[in-house]
């Protein structure tokens, strides 16, 4: 199922005032409401409502950023972030593992200073239940199967959210390639949706097997953190840190390798963004980090040693 919603065109949702959309949504959905963009992403376009000055700051916002005229109106749920990506193409759908986004992670990015954009990594997990399962593949089929007739071919995203007691609420859908494909594309073990995606997009032709087995079942690195630079100057690394594998021992990264490929027996592997060449902005990305470990619990903390990786890279970043 999807939260309870209407669509509604921004020119007609501000014929009222704010005082008079926030009762009367309120009245027909309950509160918190969740007000959104239809094209935002990433965060951005989406606004909790809770009382009518809410209300007045998201139309406000809207009305400078938004990207669509049609705005999203629903009920606000509770539940665990899920997600999973997928790739529809002419031979059907192939799925990739299912995931948990990583959102606001104040060690990893400064949250006032994305422009509302708050995504920064995340992980594979296995499926809570049979049942869980089951609704997400079903949720699947159905958004297939609405792109397939709109003539889409490539990588979508559904994002869920499941609640305590076991449903799963579909909360959108993006048709799109998603920001955990990084860490997807990392996994030997999984059917390249990256290279399905490019092939339909370039009208190549090209022939596939069936998907088959678990596709839970990841070899590669667990989860990936992007690190943003939080400073007000310019920055980037100073030579101890270069694209590679490395292992975490007495508590400093040691290179193993410099590829920029994941390799077995990696703790972590880092992708520079950022070098004495190119100096990231302050909120830019300074780089990627994949971690063996899931690299954060369901709260969105980062575990011990996650953190403690991320201390030490912190440790050698040069302001410009």
């Amino acid at each position: 199922p999807i939260p309870e919603h209407e669509i509604i065109a921004y020119r007609d949702l501000v014929t009222r005032t704010p005082d008079e959309s926030f009762e009367m949504y309120a009245a027909r959905f309950s509160t918190p409401l969740v007000l959104q963009d239809s094209l935002g992403g990433g965060g951005r376009g989406t606004h909790i409502i809770r009382t009518t000055e809410d209300m007045a700051r998201a139309l406000e916002i809207l009305d400078r950023e938004r990207k669509s005229e049609e705005i999203i109106i629903s009920r606000f749920v509770t539940g665990k972030e899920r997600s999973i990506q997928v790739c529809l193409t002419k031979d059907g759908t192939y799925k990739g593992p299912l995931q948990q986004q990583l959102i606001r992670n104040p060690e990893l990015l400064n949250p006032l200073g994305r422009g509302g954009m708050f995504f920064c990594g995340g992980k594979f997990l296995a499926y809570e239940s049979a049942a869980v399962e089951a609704q997400i593949v079903a949720a699947v089929d159905i958004a297939a199967e609405e792109l397939r007739q709109a003539g889409y071919r490539g990588i979508f995203g559904i994002d869920f959210l499941l609640d305590e007691s076991g449903k799963i609420w579909t909360i959108e859908i993006n048709a799109r390639t998603t920001g955990l494909l990084p860490l997807l594309n990392e996994q030997a073990s999984q059917t390249p949706l990256y290279l399905l995606h490019v092939l339909e997009l370039a009208a190549i032709d090209y022939e596939t097997e069936p998907q088959v087995g678990d596709v839970s079942d990841v070899t590669g690195p667990q989860s990936f953190v992007v690190l943003f630079n939080q400073r007000d100057a310019r920055a980037y690394f100073d030579e101890t840190i270069k694209t590679g594998n490395y292992v975490w021992q007495n508590n400093e990264l040691v290179r193993i390798n410099e590829d920029g490929r994941w390799s077995e027996g990696a703790d972590c592997m880092i992708q520079l963004f950022a070098s004495r060449d190119y100096r990231a902005k302050p909120n830019l990305k300074l780089c990627n980090v994949f971690l063996r470990g899931k690299g954060f619990d369901d709260a969105g903390a980062l575990d011990s040693q996650s953190s403690s990786i991320i201390a030490y890279l912190k440790e050698h970043i040069l302001e410009a």
